[in-house]
């Protein structure tokens, strides 16, 4: 029998690195609109298209959401391990990546609208980032294996 591993060096690697950017837009934009900056055109901008950027914002987590169910259940349709555990490190970057977005569309939305809803938006995505920190739990439960080796 073969004996299941997976090492947590790579997946931390990566979530720092994510981590270290999302904090910086997100830290930038939040110090920024607690200075009072803002980008061109805010007070021209209707409050109806302010609601139109924050649905959009919903929306497009919905959309994340669902992709993170669909690339889940690809996940548990490959048999091979080593196969699984390299897609889902490809899955496990992409995620970061859609965090990165998400940090700076919020940014640029707090300072476009300077509403402070968008401010809770960006410390959403900051919280999301540390719920992502790799752990052995997070890892079988995220390639559906209980009797993998974590370390």
């Amino acid at each position: 029998m073969d004996l299941k591993t997976v090492e947590l060096k790579p997946f931390r690697r990566i979530y720092l690195s994510f981590a270290a950017l999302c904090t910086a837009m997100s830290g930038t934009a939040i110090l920024c609109y607690l200075l009072g900056a803002s980008l061109p055109g805010r007070t021209n901008l209707p409050f109806r298209s302010k609601d139109i950027l924050l649905t959009l914002v919903v929306l497009a987590a919905l959309g994340f959401y669902f992709y993170n169910q669909r690339q889940r259940k690809k996940l548990t349709g490959i048999s091979d391990f080593e196969k699984k555990k390299e897609y889902y490190l490809v899955c496990y970057r992409y995620r970061f990546w859609l965090h990165v977005l998400s940090c700076f569309v919020s940014g640029i939305l707090l300072l476009f609208t300077r509403l402070p809803l968008v401010l809770l938006f960006c410390g959403i995505d900051l919280l999301s980032m540390l719920l992502n920190y790799p752990t052995p739990a997070t890892i079988r439960r995220d390639l559906n294996e209980e009797d993998i080796l974590v370390h």
